[in-house]
């Protein structure tokens, strides 16, 4: 519902464009946000729909999903509390440009465009606040791009599950445990390649003792190694994959 959405304890105000508001201005901001309740692995838009605005998580977490000609879909990015899923479409007056789905749960506010721009108007910092996101995106996406040309898949796979361990990860007594539930499935997605090549690199990992899993629960058994094997100076095979 519109309004509904307690805008002082949202990460969104702590950390986010709108943590400049006083008050007053964030009670303005809130009648402007709907606020919507995502059941698991609910679609929030698909890539192409036309753009009216963009989403900001309250709660939950979410995947941003690009699909290739060939079929092959790549996860571009997880969203967690306080991050924005769209805004890009909105500043550029275009469809979206992938498909947003949920990963738990969530709770997510919609703001249009056109209210949007009104709040910019008034608040030009918060114009550039989301130009300083968008360029860190920008830094994160070409990082990303250099990973898939001249990363070896298991360096890659690595990478990745050390980044979700600093991102997620609680330490226990055995190791870092990611506190993130992904399918192998969503892993291959995050890194580029096919949900086999994944399985047998995530079997490898654990045959070398690198990492212990349970369902879709990772634990990261061996950090230093982990962090070899994501920089390229250790494979856990004698050939890369």
């Amino acid at each position: 519902m519109g309004g509904s959405c307690p805008c002082h304890t949202c990460p969104a105000k702590e950390f986010g464009i709108f943590s400049s508001l006083n008050d007053e201005e964030l009670l303005k901001t809130k009648s402007l946000l709907h606020q919507n309740f995502y059941k698991k692995h609910q679609i929030i838009f698909h890539e192409d729909n036309p753009c009216h605005g963009f989403y900001i998580m309250r709660s939950g977490r979410a995947k941003l999903i690009k699909s290739a000609r060939t079929g092959r879909q790549v996860i571009l990015k997880l969203v967690n509390p306080g991050g924005f899923i769209g805004e890009h479409a909105v500043f550029e007056n275009s469809p979206y440009a992938f498909t947003a789905e949920t990963l738990e749960d969530s709770e997510i506010c919609f703001i249009s465009k056109e209210d949007f721009f009104g709040i910019l108007k008034g608040r030009p910092e918060i114009a550039l606040k989301i130009m300083s996101i968008l360029s860190g995106e920008l830094r994160a996406a070409r990082a990303q791009v250099i990973d898939m040309a001249l990363k070896e898949a298991q360096e890659r796979m690595a990478a990745l599950i050390m980044s979700l361990a600093d991102e997620y990860g609680k330490s226990k007594n055995d190791g870092i445990v990611l506190g993130l539930f992904l399918t192998r499935g969503e892993l291959a997605e995050m890194i580029g390649v096919s949900q086999e090549t994944a399985i047998r690199i995530i079997g490898e990992f654990r045959d070398t003792g690198l990492i212990k899993t349970h369902h879709r629960q990772i634990t990261i058994l061996d950090e230093k190694r982990m962090r070899m094997v994501a920089s390229g100076e250790q494979m856990t095979t004698g050939k890369r994959i």
